[in-house]
């Protein structure tokens, strides 16, 4: 949602990769390779690149994570382990089988290699299966269970390394300007004024104002360790059905329900499901992990649960802000993705009517838990 720009294409070291595949024991001295840079968010400092490697015989995913890296400096690395954008995360996801002890799909770790700057290539299995736009209501439904499943285990992890206060922290470290709430100018742009209901001006500027009662709320419902980046770019549902999660530089510490308050809404905001399907993805979706919650024994109120989806709302207490001064953007994109700015807002209208409601909802329970 915040890049308005395709990804970063690099200039491979292939004599690097090569030296990295025969050490791994992936290729044999002879072979050859073939690299294609991957879609992925060319603001963030700590993705240094994503290529699909491919040789005779085979293939894989080399991620390099970085503490040195290009991108928007409110997206810098951190060294801080609790951090939302501590550095080296996934590399000790990976490392410590952080997926599987959840009982989580993910790629599988071909191998790792060190580089000068001090980051780390990840060789991940490349997954042959369905991901972004190519997944249906059903498979995000599908996936939405297996979280449920992971997540209302009672054995979840306590690394040190796992972040805290996410939702909280990453909203924060935006740099749109709140004060476009107040800019009634703003809003009569015609993308805006067009395409946005009613309900979203107000609904958002409380939730900007009132985003502590938010983060309050959050912190007292029940905790579980969240994927905290699930949405259907993150996702690759295999042949056999399982789907396997991407990305896991965020994981931490969150609420039951914070992970699907995240994928429906993405979902619909970068254009992979239709608008017009957002109220039958959130009943799947919901209904799905509650099943999955109850495959894992968790015997506590589904309306937990469903309060903690829309308190997830305060995410994007900064989207707002930010789609209004993109209104002047020459060109648009959806995650990297040319795309029509009417038909852009149409759709993100949609998804931030959703979670207006959500936010209204959030607030007429939070006096329940002190809030």
């Amino acid at each position: 949602m915040e890049a308005n720009e395709a990804s970063r294409q690099y200039a491979l070291d292939h004599e690097r990769l090569l030296t990295e595949a025969r050490a791994l024991g992936l290729i044999g001295p002879g072979a050859t390779i073939e690299t294609r840079t991957l879609d992925h968010n060319p603001l963030n400092q700590i993705t240094g690149s994503i290529d699909r490697v491919a040789w005779d015989g085979g293939q894989a995913v080399r991620k390099v994570v970085t503490p040195v890296g290009e991108g928007a400096a409110h997206w810098s690395a951190s060294e801080h382990p609790t951090d939302w954008n501590y550095w080296p995360r996934e590399i000790l996801a990976y490392r410590t089988a952080l997926p599987r002890r959840l009982g989580l799909d993910a790629p599988a770790l071909l191998g790792e290699v060190e580089q000068p700057d001090g980051g780390v290539a990840l060789w991940l299995e490349d997954i042959d299966g369905r991901s972004g736009a190519a997944l249906g209501i059903d498979d995000l439904a599908a996936t939405a269970r297996q979280l449920g499943a992971a997540q209302g285990r009672a054995d979840q992890p306590d690394d040190e390394w796992l972040s805290t206060g996410y939702i909280a922290d990453y909203a924060a470290s935006k740099p749109a300007d709140p004060a476009r709430y107040l800019d009634d100018e703003a809003w009569t742009h015609p993308y805006v004024a067009e395409n946005w209901p009613d309900v979203v001006r107000p609904a958002f500027t409380t939730l900007w104002e009132q985003r502590g009662r938010f983060h309050a709320l959050l912190d007292r419902l029940p905790r579980t360790v969240c994927h905290l980046d699930v949405w259907p770019n993150n996702v690759v549902r295999r042949p056999s059905g399982s789907s396997a999660l991407l990305d896991w530089s965020f994981t931490g510490h969150g609420a039951i329900g914070e992970d699907i308050g995240n994928l429906i809404p993405d979902a619909v905001l970068d254009l992979l499901v239709p608008a017009a399907d957002i109220d039958e993805l959130e009943h799947a979706v919901f209904d799905a992990y509650v099943a999955g919650l109850d495959d894992a024994g968790w015997r506590g109120d589904p309306a937990l649960v469903r309060t903690a989806m829309h308190a997830s709302a305060v995410k994007y207490h900064w989207l707002p802000p930010l789609l209004l001064d993109r209104c002047a953007d020459p060109v648009h994109y959806a995650y990297g993705v040319e795309v029509d700015p009417h038909e852009l807002y149409r759709e993100r209208g949609v998804a931030l009517a959703l979670l207006a409601r959500w936010a209204d909802a959030a607030l007429a329970a939070a006096p329940d838990f002190g809030c």
